[in-house]
């Protein structure tokens, strides 16, 4: 493993945490969705968040994270960017880094676990 020990540490920190935070949602995960067909999909949407907001947070060098990126990665799975289902508007706002992974989880907790659940059903987001 190459660069600086101090980098290196840093690495160490943050991997150990983002470990902590993984375990800590499966436990969250099972608590409210014990039944295996509900806490898998749970679960993954949960880890798709954390990854989500770690990929925009390491992209700005851990300075903070584009909301509206934040939200279009989110909402991928579910919807084409230029989709009608939904629409952004207002100034370009940054996320704090303490507040980013939150925020993606807020998010994944209102979406649906499949696209086929209202309102993605309807081509245009409301059924």
């Amino acid at each position: 493993m190459g660069g600086t020990p101090a980098l290196q540490r840093d690495l160490r920190h943050r991997l150990k945490n983002t470990l902590a935070v993984a375990q800590a949602i499966a436990h969250q995960t099972m608590r409210s969705h014990p039944a295996a067909e509900e806490f898998v999909p749970r679960f993954d949407g949960r880890l798709e968040a954390l990854a989500s907001a770690h990929g925009l947070l390491s992209d700005s060098n851990w300075e903070g994270a584009d909301l509206a990126e934040l939200i279009r990665k989110l909402l991928a799975r579910y919807s084409p960017e230029d989709s009608p289902r939904y629409r952004m508007e207002g100034q370009p706002f940054v996320l704090p880094i303490d507040l980013a992974t939150p925020l993606a989880w807020c998010c994944m907790s209102l979406r649906p676990t499949r696209p086929s659940t209202a309102p993605y059903r309807s081509p245009v987001g409301r059924s």
